[in-house]
């Protein structure tokens, strides 16, 4: 019995003493309780999707789009469909958050439209394209990620395209990995080494030479023959102090848990696109988009 008052009575003296400390630091203009209370505080899915829809606010609408994917219902008919609108917003940010959603929970049939933003301007909505297509098994997207790898402008783009062309087994595809190793860019380089090693199942390093003899040694119709499952791994938030306590802030539960996926549209057993997921309903959800004006 004093083994557990004791224990109440450290943990009410720890309470205390941490509210008093968030009480003078709010005193301070600095309110490091906010961002629990900002936790606590469930957004419902009727007023994501109204912020989504805000036709006046970008702002609101990335948002809404933003808490809509990473909602463990975010990958409902009803959302999927709203992305796909999203993808053709006006404001760039909007879009690129409606192309990683389609990341998360589109398929093979939102290929077309991600392969098209690999050649947008906005260097944003390119990376977040090559990034969704590393999360979806599109084969029409290996020509395009291919011209990425060798072409684009920036590094975080290219090496989000060399990440994406480690599912598809094709001398293209090794020939275009290959010829990354050289790229000036480190993260890109080793993202093309590591795409290398999935696909054939060896690690000959970081010299374009070697890889280039091993294929001449071995022939190009078996570069494939001990090729690893591809995985793409979800982004995991950094943790907060506040989410260490449990009783405060349930566990991280949305889409992007960090364990390895399958890129959707991907038949394990074949190694090319199956019919595995589920198709996407086509009822009617009562969601209306609004037109942007601007």
């Amino acid at each position: 019995m004093s083994t557990t008052l004791a224990r109440i009575n450290a943990t009410g003296a720890a309470c205390l003493l941490l509210y008093s400390t968030l009480a003078l630091a709010g005193c301070n203009g600095f309110n490091p309780i906010g961002g629990v209370q900002d936790a606590l505080r469930a957004t419902a899915p009727e007023e994501m999707v109204e912020m989504a829809t805000d036709r006046y606010d970008a702002d609101r609408r990335r948002r809404g789009f933003a808490k809509l994917a990473e909602a463990s219902f975010g990958g409902e008919a009803p959302y999927v469909a709203l992305y796909r609108a999203g993808a053709t917003d006006d404001d760039p940010t909007v879009r690129a958050i409606c192309i990683m959603a389609l990341g998360l929970h589109g398929g093979p049939e939102d290929g077309p439209v991600l392969v098209r933003h690999l050649g947008h301007h906005n260097k944003l909505l390119r990376w977040e394209a090559a990034r969704a297509l590393g999360r979806i098994h599109y084969p029409d997207s290996v020509l395009p990620l291919t011209r990425v790898l060798n072409d684009d402008e920036d590094a975080d783009v290219r090496q989000a395209a060399a990440r994406a062309l480690g599912q598809y087994r094709r001398t293209i595809v090794f020939d275009a990995l290959t010829r990354a190793l050289d790229d000036p860019d480190h993260g890109v380089a080793a993202a093309a080494q590591s795409s290398l090693k999935t696909l054939t199942g060896r690690d000959k390093g970081p010299d374009r030479r070697e890889w280039v003899a091993w294929r001449e040694e071995v022939g190009a119709n078996r570069i494939f023959e001990e090729a690893a499952t591809y995985q793409w791994h979800p982004y995991r938030p950094p943790t907060r102090w506040w989410e260490h306590w449990e009783y405060l802030v349930p566990p991280f539960t949305g889409p992007d848990s960090p364990e390895p996926r399958m890129p959707r549209g991907w038949d394990q057993e074949e190694g090319e696109a199956g019919e595995r997921r589920s198709p996407i309903s086509t009822a009617p959800h009562h969601i209306h988009i609004a037109p942007h004006h601007r």
